[in-house]
C-alpha cells in the first residue's frame, strides 16, 4: 500500500466508478449479451468497513449492471449514479469527497471537485489528473488500498474491522 500525498481526515463521500476500480478491466459477456462483472472479495469487504464507518459510498454504475447494484446495496451502499449523473460531486467539496476513477469515461469524476485516485492500470489521462495512483490494479484490491488509508487516517480501521466481525 503507497500513501496519498492529501490529508484523508474530513473525507466524509467516497464515489467509486464501478467499472476499472470494484471490477477489473474485463467483463464476461454472457449468453444474453450482458456483461458479468466480477468483483474482488478485498474490494467489496472494503466498500462494507468505508459504509460502517458512516462514509457515504456513491457507486457510479450503468444501468446495465442489476447484479452489481445488487451485490453493493448488500454491502450497504444507497447511493448510486450513472456516469452522466456525476453532478452530484458538485454539492461536494474538495476537501470531502474522494472519487475512485480509472478510465477515460470517468472524466464527470476527474473534473470534480473531489480528490482523485486511479489504479495503477487506469488509463494515462487518468493517472495525469489523479492525486494518487495506487500500485493496485482495479478490481485487485485497489479499492482496499484506498479505502485502508482513508479508514485508518480517520482512526476508525480497527474500530470497523472489529464491528465487521461481529456483523458478518
Amino acid at each position: 500500500m503507497g500513501a496519498t500525498s492529501f490529508d484523508l481526515s474530513d473525507v466524509k463521500t467516497l464515489v467509486i466508478a464501478v467499472d476499472g476500480c470494484l471490477s477489473a478491466t474485463s467483463m464476461v459477456v454472457a449468453a444474453d449479451g450482458s456483461l458479468q462483472r466480477i468483483i474482488d472479495r478485498r474490494d467489496l469487504l472494503a466498500v462494507k468497513l468505508a459504509v460502517l464507518a458512516g462514509v457515504t459510498v456513491v457507486a457510479v454504475v450503468d444501468d446495465t449492471a442489476p447484479g452489481m447494484r445488487r451485490c453493493l446495496e448488500d454491502a450497504g451502499v444507497v447511493r448510486f449514479a450513472t456516469t452522466a449523473e456525476c453532478a452530484i460531486l458538485h454539492d461536494e467539496s474538495r476537501g470531502t469527497a474522494l472519487c475512485l476513477a480509472a478510465d477515460v469515461d470517468a472524466a464527470p469524476l476527474i473534473d470534480g471537485p473531489g480528490y482523485v485516485c486511479c489504479p495503477s492500470d487506469a488509463a494515462a489521462d487518468v493517472k495525469v489528473a489523479s492525486d494518487y495512483v495506487s500500485r493496485m490494479a482495479g478490481g485487485c484490491g485497489f479499492v482496499r488500498d484506498v479505502v485502508e488509508q482513508l479508514l485508518r487516517s480517520q482512526g476508525r480501521w480497527e474500530e470497523c474491522v472489529k464491528q465487521l466481525a461481529y456483523v458478518g
